[in-house]
């Protein structure tokens, strides 16, 4: 056995990508009024698909109260809708990836249980707010690798372009910083598990502080402490 610990600690005061020719024209305010009318805070449609099978985007969900320590499953008590089984696993072929029914031919007692869809995503409002307000005074800097009129919210809520899309990624709302302490385990084919590492990692987002804006900003997006306990060992 070989066991191996490393602490990392990083920041990131400009956060870079490849790309050629940045550019962007901010939205206009006609434009960025469809947050606050046709498209969520974020910029993605509020209505449902045509058949229903996507609902409507309604606010989503704010968890409240915790369970042992965990979040509350807001649909605790729903069936699924119907189970997918190596018996009618042909009957959903085309909503099944190759991996999928691979599990099903390997695994003849697998079973994919199949629930209504939920559009549970939400924020605080604050940040919806500062979304849109990015929308129309959001630019880039130093030929795109970094922002500036921009805080506490998506960037580019109605994107225009690969790279606007990218940085809305790099700096999607998560929280204003995070705690995880997790472990990763590696499945083997007879269904043994085996610990690979041990994780404490802890994130901050200076970016996403309540009471900031773009002047008081410093430009420092994202830090983070990651310490591993990494095994090495080989069964």
């Amino acid at each position: 056995m070989n066991r191996y610990r490393h602490a990392v600690s990083a920041s990131a005061a400009t956060l870079c990508l490849i790309f050629a020719n940045a550019g962007h024209a901010a939205a206009s305010a006609e434009e960025a009024a469809q947050l606050r009318g046709a498209l969520t805070p974020f910029g993605a449609e509020k209505a449902a698909n045509n058949d229903g099978s996507i609902p409507a985007w309604t606010g989503g969900v704010t968890p409240a109260g915790t369970s042992g320590g965990k979040r509350a499953d807001p649909f605790a008590g729903e069936k699924p809708l119907y189970s997918v089984t190596a018996q009618n696993v042909a009957q959903y072929a085309d909503k099944l990836s190759d991996g999928q029914q691979a599990m099903f031919k390997k695994y003849p007692t697998y079973r994919i249980d199949v629930y209504k869809t939920h559009r549970t995503a939400s924020a605080p409002q604050w940040v919806y707010d500062n979304t849109f307000k990015n929308a129309t005074r959001a630019k880039f800097a130093k030929d795109g690798y970094s922002l500036e009129g921009v805080y506490g919210g998506i960037p580019f809520p109605l994107p225009k372009t690969g790279l606007e899309a990218m940085w809305n990624n790099l700096l999607s709302w998560k929280a204003e910083s995070l705690d995880l302490d997790f472990r990763v385990y590696v499945t083997t084919a007879d269904g043994r598990r085996l610990l690979s590492s041990d994780v404490l990692l802890e994130d901050q987002f200076p970016y996403f502080a309540k009471d900031g804006s773009p002047e008081k900003f410093n430009g420092f997006f994202h830090k983070y402490r990651l310490e591993l306990a990494l095994d090495f060992r080989i069964p």
